[in-house]
């Protein structure tokens, strides 16, 4: 009996092996396991789980062709509606929220605040290294999830929440008033008539707040820029082509986009730029990666600039959301990026001029470099 039983399961195998699942076949699938099977799914869980698996599979065949691990994250993916609003949020730049970043350890039972940001919570009196205790009343477990929690503190711009915080073992009651936050993704400062500018995300707020820091940079009338991209990780495309338009002149050919059955889009400089040719040093290294990558590597070929610091991630392949009638998204890898003459930073990234370690004051190595010419 069990050599029987073998012999048809290997059967089996071989049949299956020989043939193409069929629509008839998956169809018998479903039906088979929702009538036979111990564990019934809602249709609805059916669909997600069908869609999941097939991106799943994508993604799988998309790094087994791209070997280099350049992915932060998975590029094909099913997000469910919870998923998308968070992604949505990232893209957007900006959250109708208290203004901080949580942070919730397995082990402990309180989330704590890291960092607090301009917003109803600074206005409040919270600080960094603050437990939140309670929630509108609700004492915080154990077992609670910090999305979850997050979810609970967002809220509409102008609403209040009520919130506990432990400091120095004392509780402090707090009313904090939500309001629109945007992320810190841009910082810049100005040092002896030099700007320096660090983009850590490309987003719907990035191009707003960089054009804001050039404008600054012009009144101040500073001779030089040093543009810090190690820690960016891509983002938002529209954003990154509008960033490089700010540095070359009018109808400077960017790259393109190069999609399915030889669909290509081309793309160039949107306006006269804000500094099309002032001297920039650009500092980059294995973070910096897709769309930052596009925008270092057209910013090389521009003249007055150079790149420090380590090659970058090398991941050229884009990514395109679409939306769900349920709120949900699939995201999907859609293409890849080439420059104006074809070729194209896919795992091989983009070298710097001259290559230092991060480990390195790499800001203070670039004012030296800008203010002594030594690059021209």
């Amino acid at each position: 009996m069990k050599n029987f039983i073998l012999l048809f399961l290997i059967t089996g195998i071989q049949n299956l092996e020989s043939k193409e699942l069929s629509q008839k076949d998956f169809d018998k699938a479903i039906n088979t396991i929702q009538k036979k099977g111990y564990y019934s799914l809602t249709q609805d869980e059916i669909y997600q789980a069908s869609l999941e698996g097939i991106l799943n599979r994508i993604e799988q065949k998309h790094k087994n062709i791209h070997k280099k691990n350049i992915f932060f994250e998975k590029d094909n993916a099913y997000l469910n509606p919870e998923q998308s609003k968070n992604f949505n949020i990232n893209i957007n730049g900006s959250v109708s929220g208290i203004g901080v970043k949580l942070e919730k350890k397995p082990s402990e039972k309180y989330p704590e605040i890291i960092k607090v940001f301009e917003g109803g919570a600074k206005k409040a009196g919270v600080l960094a290294g603050d437990l939140i205790v309670s929630i509108e009343g609700a004492p915080i477990q154990k077992e609670n999830q910090l999305n979850d929690l997050v979810k609970k503190i967002r809220g509409k711009s102008g609403s209040s929440i009520q919130l506990e915080v432990l400091r120095n073992n004392k509780i402090k009651q707090l009313k904090i008033t939500r309001e629109k936050v945007t992320f810190p993704g841009v910082t810049s400062s100005i040092k002896n008539k030099t700007g320096i500018l660090k983009i850590l995300s490309f987003n719907k707020e990035t191009e707003k707040k960089v054009k804001k820091a050039l404008m600054n940079f012009k009144k101040k009338e500073i001779n030089g820029i040093i543009l810090d991209l190690s820690d960016s990780q891509g983002g938002d495309s529209t954003a990154s082509e509008n960033i490089a338009s700010f540095f070359l002149e009018k109808n400077t050919p960017l790259w393109s986009y190069h999609f399915k059955n030889n669909v290509i889009k081309n793309i160039k400089s949107s306006n006269s730029g804000v500094f099309p040719k002032i001297k920039m040093i650009v500092i980059i290294g294995n973070k910096t990666s897709g769309v930052s990558e596009a925008l270092t590597g057209v910013l090389k070929q521009r003249a007055h600039t150079f790149l420090i610091g380590e090659k970058t991630a090398g991941k050229a392949s884009f990514e395109q959301l679409f939306s769900l009638e349920d709120g949900s998204n699939i995201k999907i890898t859609s293409g890849m990026v080439y420059f104006p003459d074809q070729t194209t930073w896919h795992q091989k990234g983009v070298s710097p001029s001259l290559e230092i370690p991060l480990s390195n004051d790499l800001e203070k190595i670039a004012y030296q470099l800008l203010t002594k010419g030594s690059f021209m």
